[in-house]
């Protein structure tokens, strides 16, 4: 049987026919025979199998110790390198040169540890590009409070931050519609729940007045509920991350609530209207 053509060389030889040499300079310029590039033109080529071998050429040498005493060794201490395991075995083994047997040693260690070892930290790194992205948040100062003259100033740090040269600003924010919005409601589950019990009370006074149809004030009641759940969960968040200060959370759940809250109040001027 001929000797089976790999892959490559198969690709180099058509690529030389494509350019238009002949049979015979092609099969030259590859280091082939011209039988060979016969066969290649006929579509008898035989590629190799660049597959692995899975079975074994030698014996194992490890395999008298190796489930019976390393891996309950390294099942109670994971972190055991292959070293420590190597003096071990000669401690209890000794005259079987298991010096020699050190690197295949440490190919086993590390094979056991990626399949049966503790789990490893995940890290998605981060491409960051010139030009392309910039980073803000507002921060709250833990710790004790920033007075003037005895009088406490409620104020925030707006940072920003370009990732890719590292380049930041700070300023301090003292106030402003969206400051008095964040300091009224993040973090303060007993004021969403005002909101929440206002737009009951809304909803309770249309309702039962007959100043508005059901479906008309149905919205409100709506709103006031999601302003319940909200009152909830910013007090979970409250009781199980108090440190958290980026909220992205947030992010979601006051579009949602906005948007709500305006259509039921909307709906509640149109049904006094009619």
């Amino acid at each position: 049987m001929p000797a089976p053509l790999s892959l490559r060389i198969k690709e180099r030889y058509m690529a030389k026919r494509s350019g238009g040499l002949s049979q015979q300079i092609a099969a030259d310029a590859v280091g082939i025979s011209v039988r060979s590039a016969q066969r290649i033109d006929r579509g008898d080529h035989q590629p190799r199998d660049h597959h692995g071998r899975h079975w074994r050429t030698r014996a194992d040498p490890l395999s008298d110790v190796w489930d019976s005493v390393l891996v309950p060794m390294l099942q109670k201490a994971p972190q055991l390198d292959p070293q420590t395991l190597l003096l071990h075995l000669e401690e209890i083994r000794p005259g079987q040169e298991w010096y020699r047997r050190k690197r295949t040693l440490q190919r086993r260690v590390e094979q056991w540890r990626a399949l049966h070892g503790p789990a490893q930290d995940v890290m998605f790194l981060q491409e960051h590009r010139a030009g392309v992205l910039g980073i803000s948040d507002f921060t709250l100062l833990k710790g004790a409070p920033i007075t003037i003259g005895g009088v406490v100033l409620e104020h925030r740090l707006f940072h920003f931050r370009l990732p890719f040269s590292g380049w930041c600003h700070v300023e301090v924010i003292h106030g402003g519609e969206s400051f008095v919005a964040v300091e009224f409601l993040v973090g303060q589950p007993g004021h969403i729940l005002i909101v929440a019990l206002v737009l009951l009370a809304g909803w309770s006074l249309l309702r039962f007045s007959g100043a508005v149809s059901g479906p008309s004030a149905r919205p409100l009641l709506w709103a006031s509920l999601a302003w319940g759940v909200y009152a909830a969960w910013e007090a979970l968040v409250q009781l199980r991350t108090p440190e958290a200060n980026i909220r992205v959370d947030l992010l979601l759940i006051w579009p949602l609530l906005a948007g709500l809250t305006l259509f039921a109040l909307i709906m509640g001027a149109i049904g006094t209207r009619r």
